[in-house]
Formats: structure tokens, sequence, C-alpha cells
């Protein structure tokens, strides 16, 4: 059982080489495990992000061990300014997995694209797809302290459109974003 997770405020100011810089802009950080190594917990997750057309996406689908539960907790967030458009982590939420591709390294089949979907009351629906289109930036081993999990890191570049109506008023965007892969799984025995 995780024991405690701990959270520390983000601040705007950087201190080095004696000067002071000021930082505005969108932040967050997504390794907040606490003292519980990732890869002892979760077996893998889609992360994507993206600034789209003034909108700010960050979704992810964290899917846990099965001796840690066997759950996918996905999670959408879009915002326009200080606006939050879609704030969802319940059963309103689902994350379907699209085209598989060979991870570069690893040879193990990995998602280039996924969809988020939620559904709430009447005809309100928002969607949001991140189309890696199997094109593949950046993939490198995670660093890990166990002896019998590799992980790995892989991101795609690709289109991230947002489709979202409440109401009468609709919302539609696409532009460029990432979706990115972490992937926890057994190293091969010797």
């Amino acid at each position: 059982m995780v024991r405690s997770c701990p959270w520390w405020p983000a601040h705007r100011r950087s201190h080095g080489q004696q000067h002071k810089t000021k930082v505005e802009g969108n932040a967050y950080h997504d390794h907040n495990w606490g003292n519980v190594p990732m890869e002892k917990i979760l077996d893998n997750w889609l992360w994507g992000r993206a600034d789209v057309g003034g909108l700010s996406i960050v979704s992810t689908s964290v899917r846990f061990r099965q001796d840690y539960g066997d759950r996918e907790v996905p999670l959408l967030f879009v915002v326009r300014g200080n606006e939050v458009l879609v704030d969802v982590s319940d059963g309103q939420l689902v994350c379907l997995e699209g085209v598989k591709i060979a991870q570069p390294d690893t040879g193990k089949p990995t998602s280039s694209d996924c969809i988020y979907l939620v559904k709430s009351a009447g005809d309100n629906l928002a969607q949001v797809r991140f189309d890696g289109q199997q094109k593949v930036i950046a993939s490198f081993p995670y660093p890990t302290t166990s002896d019998e999990w590799e992980t790995w890191y892989t991101r795609y570049a690709g289109l991230v459109t947002i489709n979202i109506k409440e109401g009468n008023k609709r919302v539609y965007v696409s532009d460029h974003g990432s979706l990115e892969v972490m992937d926890f799984f057994g190293r091969r025995k010797v």
C-alpha cells in the first residue's frame, strides 16, 4: 500500500549563478509518486499534453499492476485561460487505445494514439484524441531501482483534436501535441 504521496507547491522563481529568473506559464509535474517506486505499483501509463487553439490539455490513463488493484485510472483536464472546460476522472471518462506499434528499442507493442471520451448529462460531451501518427520522437530506458522490472519511456509527436459540446456551445480545435507512454515490464531472466 502507498504510505504517502507528498506534494510541494511550484514556485515561479529559480536561483542559479547569482541571478533570478521569473517564469510564467503552464506547469505541472507528473512523477509525484511519493516514497514508492512507480514500477512497483504501475503496469504502464499514457500521458498526453498539448496547447491547442488557446486550450491547455493534460490527460492520463494510469494502469496499476494486478497486485495493486489491476485498475485503470483515466483523467482529462482541459482549460481555456482560467476557465475549466473539462475536469473528469470518474466513470464518465474512458480512454480507448488505438494503433499499436512496436516500441523501437524493446519491440513491445505500445499505443501511438488514444482517444478520451466523456459523456455527461444531456447531450454534453468531450472528446480529446492524441493521434501519434506512429511517429516516435523519443525513446529511452527510465532509471529504476528494481531488479525485476525495466522501465521504458516513449514519446509520439502527433495531432491533438479537441471536440467539446456543452448545450449550444461547441469547441473544436486541432493542432500538434505529444503522447507519452511509460511502460513497466518484467526483465528477461537469464
